[in-house]
């Protein structure tokens, strides 16, 4: 990840931000785009949990690109989440063009081809508990298949 803004960065901040990104401690941090295998994968996920929410009739299923803002940084300084996958049980925003303020009721998280090792790992478990801390009641944390399966 790489951050776009040294401190003091709000949601509004946020909001103007080209690209995926989160808010992070007053720092506007980047998210890298994905390959084509993470996106593939989020998108049959994305496709099968849209298909679930539209058949109960409860909530709605977004794709990589919507974040859920709060108005209180979290313990660990996250202020945003933007999940790869996600579905909001609740009132949507007035404004539908802005963020959700508050935290996603399911999340997705697929790991991308460079989340390899223990600080990977480490920063996927920290993005897990954030999710959690915020209140969000399911994570689903993705790996891809290794190479050559």
């Amino acid at each position: 990840m790489s951050t776009v803004m040294l401190a003091g960065a709000t949601l509004d901040d946020l909001a103007k931000v080209d690209g995926k990104a989160e808010l992070i401690s007053g720092r506007i941090v980047l998210i890298m785009p994905s390959g084509a295998l993470h996106t593939r994968i989020s998108k049959h996920i994305l496709r099968s949990l849209d298909d679930f929410v539209e058949t109960l009739g409860i909530g709605e299923a977004f794709g990589d690109s919507l974040g859920y803002g709060f108005d209180e940084e979290l313990p660990s300084g996250r202020q945003s989440l933007c999940p790869d996958c996600s579905c909001f049980v609740g009132k949507l925003p007035e404004n539908v063009q802005g963020f959700i303020l508050g935290p996603p009721t399911f999340a997705v998280e697929v790991h991308s081809e460079s989340d390899d090792g223990r600080a990977a790992e480490r920063d996927m478990a920290a993005k897990r508990a954030d999710n959690f801390a915020a209140g969000t009641l399911v994570v689903w944390d993705v790996n891809l298949p290794s190479p050559g399966r």
